[in-house]
């Protein structure tokens, strides 16, 4: 006689499933789009990230750590992440230079 294989808990995935699995997740705010999450970190629970870690800016170059208690919705199937709050997307320091640069007009000065 064979038995059916019972898995404890709820079978629907809830937002702390995907957040656990979310590395790639495309992530936008109120303010545009911030990145790709590259890492989850696991500080007060191993069933849940506590923050999330997220690369952005030109060629990938600026990290911004969101807690989770910023994520406003989980998106599985388009793979994205929404937040509740704006983050400062200015460019790196490196590159607010350059981008001063290449936009000051020939001549002027």
């Amino acid at each position: 006689m064979s038995r059916q294989l019972e898995l404890p808990g709820s079978r629907v995935w809830d937002d702390d499933y995907w957040l656990t699995r979310c590395e790639g997740f495309s992530v936008d705010g109120p303010s545009g789009h911030l990145g790709v999450v590259s890492e989850e970190h696991f500080r007060s629970r191993l069933d849940g990230p506590d923050e999330l870690v997220v690369r952005g800016g030109l060629l990938g170059s600026r990290l911004t750590v969101v807690a989770v208690s910023e994520v406003a919705e989980v998106l599985p199937d388009p793979e994205r992440i929404v937040l509740s709050v704006s983050h400062d997307r200015r460019p790196h320091k490196r590159f607010a230079r350059l981008h001063k640069d290449l936009s000051a007009t020939p001549g002027s000065g």
